[in-house]
């Protein structure tokens, strides 16, 4: 289990940037009023999305996750923990930041 978490760390920093930048676009709008939370969910989810685009096009997933499968992970797997991570932590920061 421990092995797990370090991998996916290794593999979500890879991610981290966007995702912070998306979260961070979306809970600064809800907390002016801007945009109710089932659109920054919709725009978390778009984030995701172009996320996979930009990771398909730009990085190959055949030649550039070589780490993750000789140490016995799926790509596919490791996409959907750092997602949920991700999801989990913002979906906490967006309730945290309605509460006034």
């Amino acid at each position: 289990m421990n092995n797990t978490i370090r991998i996916t760390w290794y593999f979500y920093k890879s991610l981290i940037i966007w995702s912070l930048l998306v979260s961070f676009f979306a809970i600064y709008y809800v907390f002016e009023g801007q945009l109710n939370i089932a659109l920054a969910f919709i725009i978390k989810i778009f984030g995701y999305v172009s996320v996979l685009g930009v990771r398909y096009l730009n990085y190959n997933s055949t030649k550039t996750n070589f780490y993750f499968r000789n140490a016995g992970y799926s790509i596919n797997r490791l996409y959907v923990y750092t997602f949920s991570f991700d999801f989990l932590i913002f979906t906490i920061l967006i309730f945290l930041s309605t509460i006034r």
